[in-house]
């Protein structure tokens, strides 16, 4: 034959019960909140990744056009210079303009 006691809880029982419960459901929320907290940092984490990949792309571009700027800039600096000499050179082969003699 089975015992069929019936449970009776105290008030006491009941809100301790009821507090628990709550706790869950505060535990829970947390949770939920974490989750989505989460979700939002890895949202930014992910934007973030892709703007550092654009502005290492721009890093490079400019890099690539610094560095060709830089060697226009030496070989306009060369030509000068070999100009400079050569103007020079034949300037002093040149007869002044007074017939005194060159350069």
């Amino acid at each position: 034959m089975l015992n069929s006691k019936k449970w009776i809880l105290t008030k006491e029982q009941i809100a301790y019960n009821n507090g628990f419960e709550r706790r869950i459901e505060r535990l829970e929320n947390n949770l939920k909140s974490a989750q989505e907290h989460s979700n939002n940092l890895k949202a930014k984490i992910n934007q973030l990744t892709s703007t550092i990949e654009i502005q290492r792309h721009w890093i490079d571009e400019l890099q690539q056009k610094h560095n060709t700027f830089i060697e226009n800039e030496e070989t306009i600096i060369s030509r000068l210079t070999s100009n400079e000499d050569g103007l020079r050179k034949f300037d002093s082969k040149t007869p002044s303009s007074d017939g005194s003699g060159y350069g």
